[in-house]
């Protein structure tokens, strides 16, 4: 390969990756190929959600882009998140009620921790 080698062809290959209509057709491969689902669907979704992100509200930005959320067992598309969400929501293993056994324990120590701190009743 050492065609590819030369510092013409590598010149070549980054002017070419650089174009936004590249950078478009790998995204849409990795919609594709990843989710099942479209650009086109990609966006929809989006604009329902009022283009940001369902749990936090913050928009995409330029630099970076909502995140599509899926259940990693069926590979169903779920919503778009922003990053951070979409990373925490794995660590509850994507599941509503990982959520909620999470939010009642949390629930629970603020109950235990209130009344440790409540003054005493004069």
């Amino acid at each position: 390969r050492t065609y590819e080698q030369t510092p013409q062809r590598r010149a070549a290959r980054r002017r070419f990756t650089s174009t936004a209509q590249y950078k478009a057709s790998v995204r849409a491969y990795n919609y594709r190929t990843r989710y099942g689902i479209t650009i086109e669907q990609f966006d929809a979704i989006l604009a329902a959600q009022g283009g940001k992100c369902v749990l936090c509200k913050h928009k995409s930005r330029a630099t970076k882009r909502l995140s599509v959320h899926h259940d990693h067992v069926s590979g169903e598309v779920v919503c778009i998140l922003c990053y951070t969400h979409n990373r925490k929501l794995v660590i509850f293993g994507d599941s509503p009620e990982g959520l909620r056994a999470a939010a009642d324990k949390l629930d629970a120590a603020l109950a235990v921790t209130r009344a440790l701190l409540r003054p005493p009743a004069v």
